[in-house]
């Protein structure tokens, strides 16, 4: 089950018995229903027909696959960021480091976050996945890595 909420629309309805109120949704399934028909030895899965409302303003991000599988070992922090730059259709990407530092769950030193961060940047600079990795100020004066999306 899913429920999904983004800034144009919530996927979900309003449960059974409740009164209608902003915040109260049911989750979606994903799957309406599987069907055997033993006789023709077939299978029919139906997908919620609300599934169409959740892809079909493209509100999904792709993950290249292959490149995904030649992420080297112990690199899960570059995992993280290539679902990051996926979630992005801008071609500069800028992230906060204190942000990405809570996001990433990270409990070691600020210092030692920004070595592991780079690291992570560059395996996918090493896969093209971006480029042009860089720490710079923002303009409200906060630390932030930048990188140009592929």
């Amino acid at each position: 089950m899913l429920e999904v909420k983004t800034s144009k629309y919530t996927v979900g309805e309003v449960p059974r018995g409740v009164t209608p109120r902003k915040g109260v949704h049911r989750v979606l399934h994903l799957i309406d229903s599987f069907d055997l028909d033993e006789d023709l030895d077939t299978y029919a899965l139906r997908i919620d027909r609300r599934m169409v409302q959740l892809f079909g303003d493209r509100e999904f991000a792709l993950v290249d696959w292959e490149k995904r599988l030649q992420i080297k070992r112990q690199q899960d922090m570059a995992k993280a960021l290539q679902r990051l730059v996926a979630t992005s259709s801008d071609t500069t990407q800028r992230h906060s480091l204190a942000w990405l530092k809570e996001k990433l769950q990270y409990s070691s030193p600020i210092r030692k976050f920004r070595r592991a961060i780079l690291a992570a940047a560059a395996e996918l600079e090493r896969l093209e996945v971006i480029v042009g990795i860089r720490l710079e100020q923002s303009t409200h004066g906060k630390e932030q890595i930048v990188w140009t999306r592929l």
